[in-house]
């Protein structure tokens, strides 16, 4: 495996890694309530014109928006050390 491979697969199983170990801490923070199925405190509603933006930003903070922001960065940056060049003799 290539130099450049072995950390591309290091940054992305440290953002999913970190993002698991995030999770209690977020859950157990005095601001969040019950995320039980049962839970009845919603307060207030969606209007449907403002359903799109919700779901946007809900898979948005799901699936981690800022570290895949940061991997696909180091995606660019290490596919640009890999540029090789073919010396052609005359």
């Amino acid at each position: 495996m290539e130099r450049a491979q072995k950390i591309s697969n290091f940054f992305f199983f440290s953002f999913f890694f970190l993002q698991i170990l995030a999770l209690p801490f977020a859950l157990n923070h005095p601001a969040v309530s019950s995320i039980s199925w049962d839970t009845t405190d919603w307060s207030g509603s969606v209007d449907q014109q403002w359903a799109g933006e919700y779901a946007d930003f809900w898979f948005l903070l799901l699936l981690g928006g800022v570290p895949w922001q940061a991997f696909f960065q180091v995606q660019k940056q290490l596919s640009a050390l890999q540029n090789t060049y073919e010396i052609v003799a005359d």
